[in-house]
């Protein structure tokens, strides 16, 4: 039977503190890279218009894509399908 150990004890957890320190490089990274990303995607994507009620639901579709919630697939049926309704 184990038992919990008061959390204070975990600056004696030297496997403990590693993790905390790879988590906390880790999440530097990620910050760093989602950062040097965002600003690639707005260079990328300074050549369209946005803005205004109609286009609402395209730059949601493009952040999901971005968030990696949908795939580039299901933007390209969303974008034809509305064409297809404007037409």
């Amino acid at each position: 039977m184990s038992t919990k150990k008061p959390l204070e004890q975990i600056i004696e957890d030297e496997t403990a503190l590693m993790f905390l320190e790879m988590a906390g490089e880790f999440n530097q990274y990620t910050e760093n890279t989602r950062t040097k990303l965002n600003h690639l995607i707005k260079m990328v994507f300074r050549q369209y218009r946005f803005g205004g009620d109609a286009n609402y639901d395209l730059v949601r579709r493009l952040d999901r894509v971005i968030q990696g919630w949908e795939t580039t697939e299901e933007l390209i049926e969303f974008i034809k399908n509305r064409q297809d309704k404007q037409d």
